[in-house]
């Protein structure tokens, strides 16, 4: 009974924190949390990449599912050496990772933003040079036709050739 109280516990942390939802009715020791994602994050990735960061550490061992098509974190606690410290450790890893990655994948997402409206600005630098090009060479071409006699017109006596001779 005591793991069901510790899954109760922590289920209760996570619904008072804006970062995770609880996100399946959790009656005895398995909690289930989606981590909250800034919206220009993937959230599926953010969730998996913050599994495998706990994972890694070697101080818990999380599973996923998917609810409702997105990645959830399962959290089965059960083992009979388990103790409240350990809860409270899994908590605080859970914290700490998520705003670590939050902060990173949002530097990501901003980066990711910048290079597009500098590619954005670019092409629309190229698209007016190229407007201000043709609009020259649309000028140039109709100031050549003004200096240029018209071939349509006859000729004057000033320009009819004398014959050799």
């Amino acid at each position: 009974r005591s793991h069901v109280a510790m899954a109760q516990q922590l289920a209760s942390w996570a619904d008072g924190d804006e970062r995770f939802d609880v996100v399946m009715p959790h009656p005895l020791s398995l909690v289930c949390l989606r981590p909250r994602w800034a919206d220009e994050v993937d959230a599926d990735v953010a969730t998996m990449t913050l599994l495998e960061r706990l994972n890694d550490g070697g101080e818990v061992f999380l599973t996923h599912t998917t609810v409702g098509g997105k990645a959830v974190l399962r959290v089965a606690v059960g083992a009979p050496a388990t103790t409240p410290a350990h809860v409270e450790r899994l908590w605080s890893l859970l914290r700490e990772h998520h705003e670590f990655l939050a902060t990173d994948f949002a530097a990501a997402a901003a980066e990711r933003e910048a290079e597009r409206r500098a590619q954005r600005a670019a092409e629309q630098e190229a698209a007016e040079r190229a407007a201000a090009e043709r609009a020259a060479a649309e000028r140039a071409a109709a100031e050549q036709a003004t200096d240029e006699p018209a071939t349509d017109e006859p000729a004057t006596d000033q320009q009819v050739a004398e014959p050799a001779g």
